[in-house]
């Protein structure tokens, strides 16, 4: 960027829909220690892109807000909303340069596509969001992988277990083959948002239990750059970290 600037891991809206606007527990891998943080600062990273692309990616992020907030409420979105969804999981794998260039490597591997020929379509070509993604044919790519996906609406069964949040919130592996495709997006400590490939659904909606919160949890940390967020400050919490950061990483989601 021209005047270079911050972002946090996923918008500050975001993050309030996740924890609240009271803020939240942070703890921090390198230090080990809890600190408590508002949504302004968890996950703050430098923001590189120029003004267009930031502007751009804060259209797309504006557009999916409303879109999120349904999905906390566990409602199934229209086409035009899951669309805004989709960029929005897209926009927030393309602020991690290293991750959105392993997912692009992902899904072109063994196949004859070449990045310079692909063309845009009509289902992101949406006027709104400027002109900038003509010139985005990779972007659009993740994002209509993501799209065509079958949407499961995950929900923590029972109190007071929790999702976990991390600065390297997402679970994503896209390769070229659909069948193989799983793409995590959290959405708040409640609820999460899993898409996989499922012939003939759409969408699912389903509990999950502890088990499957801790599995999911174990992912997540092992992928954490620094920082690890819960909704209060647990003494269980720390040690569970640890042992999450050094047990075997399960395949299943």
């Amino acid at each position: 960027m021209s005047r270079p600037g911050h972002h946090t891991v996923l918008p500050e809206w975001h993050l309030r829909l996740y924890f609240g606007s009271g803020g939240f527990e942070n703890y921090d891998l390198q230090d080990r220690k809890w600190k408590h943080v508002g949504p302004r600062s968890f996950g703050k990273m430098r923001a590189y892109y120029e003004d267009e692309i930031e502007a751009e990616l804060g259209k797309i992020e504006d557009h999916a807000r409303d879109p999120v907030v349904k999905l906390a409420k566990r409602s199934i979105l229209d086409d035009e909303e899951r669309r805004d969804v989709a960029l929005y999981i897209a926009a927030s794998l393309f602020r991690n340069s290293s991750l959105f260039n392993e997912l692009l490597h992902d899904i072109t591997e063994g196949t004859s596509i070449s990045m310079d020929d692909l063309t845009s379509d009509e289902l992101l070509k949406r006027k709104a969001h400027g002109d900038w993604f003509k010139h985005a044919p990779q972007f659009r790519m993740i994002a209509e992988n993501i799209y065509g996906l079958t949407w499961h609406i995950l929900h923590v069964a029972r109190k007071p277990n929790y999702l976990l949040l991390t600065d390297r919130p997402f679970i994503v592996r896209l390769p070229a083959s659909p069948t193989q495709a799983l793409v995590t997006f959290p959405i708040s400590s409640e609820i999460m948002l899993l898409t996989r490939y499922r012939p003939d659904e759409r969408w699912i909606i389903e509990p999950i239990e502890r088990n499957r919160v801790l599995r999911y949890g174990r992912h997540l940390v092992s992928l954490a750059d620094r920082y690890i967020a819960a909704p209060f400050r647990d003494s269980d919490v720390a040690a569970m970290i640890e042992r999450l950061r050094t047990a075997e990483i399960p395949r299943a989601i």
